[in-house]
């Protein structure tokens, strides 16, 4: 079980992690950046951080909520089931295909 609540660490690695059910926006404001690598997320929320030097590196996201989130992730490296995006970072998401939505 996770307790990182009024954490003071800048930066935060889960290498090859399985993790569920924890509302990341209750943990992160002094947080500066987290990785996630090799590591399953099932049931989190990102809602509402800016987060935008978070990475996901060959991790599987279901059921996550990034809404409203400041953040940038390669689709291609990522299964992102079920995850909920905010129309600006669902569109954001579309940068690493290289298309132009005017």
């Amino acid at each position: 079980m996770v307790k990182a609540k009024n954490a003071t660490k800048k930066e935060v690695i889960f290498n090859n992690c399985k993790l569920v059910g924890l509302p990341f926006q209750d943990y992160t404001p002094n947080l500066i950046s987290i990785h996630f690598i090799k590591s399953e997320l099932y049931l989190f929320s990102f809602n509402n951080l800016k987060i935008k030097a978070t990475t996901f590196d060959t991790c599987k996201l279901e059921q996550t909520d990034f809404t409203n989130t400041d953040l940038s992730t390669n689709p291609e490296q990522n299964r992102l089931k079920n995850a909920q995006f905010s129309k600006e970072n669902a569109i954001r998401l579309l940068t690493h295909f290289q298309i132009d939505i005017n």
